[in-house]
């Protein structure tokens, strides 16, 4: 389980907190896709895997969160990670 934990600005320029669970990381990442789909620009971005015994904080880029889904993109990725790796003896 991940915890997300965001400062975002709504069009205003007013600045609110907020966080949300997620069961993979991936879709964490859709979710914060799916907030700036909504108008939320986001300023800063913790994440906490909460199955992780020593509580290490990742600090993401909000920069890199946009409107488009990141499932896809990360799905891609492992595609050619893997293909690469299998062919690298």
């Amino acid at each position: 389980m991940y915890a997300f934990f965001i400062l975002c600005t709504d069009d205003n320029g007013k600045y609110y907190n907020s966080q949300f669970k997620s069961a993979t990381i991936e879709a964490g990442f859709d979710g914060l896709a799916q907030l700036t789909q909504e108008g939320w620009r986001l300023r800063h971005i913790r994440c906490l895997d909460q199955d992780d015994c020593y509580g290490n904080w990742i600090d993401l880029p909000a920069e890199a969160f946009d409107e488009r889904p990141m499932v896809p993109i990360l799905q891609n990725l492992q595609s050619e990670w893997t293909y690469l790796l299998s062919h690298s003896a």
